[in-house]
């Protein structure tokens, strides 16, 4: 058994229980196999003042914790948030370090981002294991960052749960959010931030509804580009087209995998390291439609398991989704889109985490 330390900037908590739901799933794995795991967190904040209070409470109660609570690992989210009280007690305390890295942690998408990296590669250099969520994240850990393939492992954020995302009756899930079932929903669920893609899928919603007017669009999503999101949509006159859900917890949300018509993932994010809505849309056997770049590569396949597009690019996603709606193929693609889910099921991933913390 061994003593763990959890420091994270992301956890769920009863008003946000989507936010950090794998980090809350690898603090479960590791405790399953008799491992003492404390967990060092900060919740979801909003406000400027708010969220510098609560990150020097957080800061100071992790030093605290490190300095006094005897741990034989640190296990790190989100390192460009959390470095700075490990390397802060590092010349003090010796303790293995697992840092286990999320988006513009090691991939900046914007010039704030860089910001961190000095601190992320002092973290990275002391780190006993770090852990990526992709192939496509991992070989930038290891050219950007100088870490070896031998202190790398891919572990997929926590895999997918395919017994809780399955295929349910679509007009059970069209009753659940009382939808007419004559129309023909495609749908987005991700934050609404940069780069996300939110702003192509609208523009090629736009497209396919001035073609079809029996087209609607599901977004599910909040973030800090929301008020940009509202202004595209009235910009292009779509609002009674569209129907917007802030903030649904997953038991929602596989209602709405199974609503849809296509599924959209189209991110466009360099740092966009897995994609675990992706895996879950298709767990539930979702026509999905993914973008040729970054994270969602790691799983979708063209006119196999999924459709993909040319990301960034409205007009290809528009074409993409056509596809997607007049395929003959749905019956099988849909059947490939679960046997993939199924290679991220937990169970299938999550003895690859806890044997890195046991040859520590």
């Amino acid at each position: 058994m061994k003593k763990i330390l959890i420091i994270t900037n992301m956890y769920p908590s009863k008003r946000y229980p989507h936010y950090g739901i794998f980090v809350k799933h690898t603090t479960e794995v590791l405790q399953s196999v008799g491992n003492k795991v404390d967990v060092s967190c900060i919740g979801k904040k909003k406000g400027k003042i708010s969220k510098v209070c609560a990150y020097l409470i957080f800061y100071l109660s992790t030093v605290c914790k490190i300095m006094f609570g005897n741990y034989d690992i640190l296990y790190l989210h989100y390192v460009s948030h959390t470095a700075f009280p490990v390397l802060l007690t590092a010349k003090f305390k010796r303790v293995h370090i697992v840092a286990n890295v999320h988006g513009n942690d090691v991939i900046a998408e914007t010039k704030s981002d860089e910001k961190y990296f000095g601190m992320v590669r002092k973290l990275l250099a002391k780190a006993s294991c770090v852990i990526c969520p992709s192939s496509y994240f991992q070989e930038s850990v290891m050219n950007n960052f100088s870490v070896s393939r031998n202190r790398t492992i891919v572990y997929p954020s926590g895999g997918v749960d395919t017994d809780f995302f399955i295929d349910m009756d679509r007009q059970d899930a069209l009753k659940h959010f009382d939808l007419d079932s004559g129309k023909t929903y495609i749908g987005y669920v991700s934050r609404i931030e940069v780069n996300k893609g939110w702003d192509i899928f609208v523009k090629a919603g736009k497209r396919l509804i001035s073609e079809d007017d029996n087209i609607r669009l599901i977004v599910v999503g909040d973030g800090a580009q929301t008020k940009e999101y509202e202004r595209l949509i009235d910009e292009l006159d779509i609002k009674e087209y569209v129907y917007k859900y802030d903030l649904l917890p997953q038991s929602e949300i596989r209602y709405i995998y199974n609503l849809l018509d296509v599924f959209v993932f189209p991110t466009y994010r360099r740092s966009e390291s897995l994609g675990l809505v992706g895996l879950e849309a298709m767990s539930c056997k979702a026509i999905t439609v993914l973008p040729d770049k970054y994270g969602p590569t790691s799983y979708g396949v063209d006119n196999l398991n999924s459709f993909v597009f040319n990301s960034g690019d409205a007009e290809s996603l528009v074409r993409a989704i056509k596809r997607a709606l007049n395929s003959d193929e749905k019956k099988s693609i849909a059947e490939n889109a679960r046997n993939t889910a199924i290679q991220y099921n937990h169970q299938n991933t999550d003895d690859v985490l806890v044997s890195c913390f046991s040859k520590l």
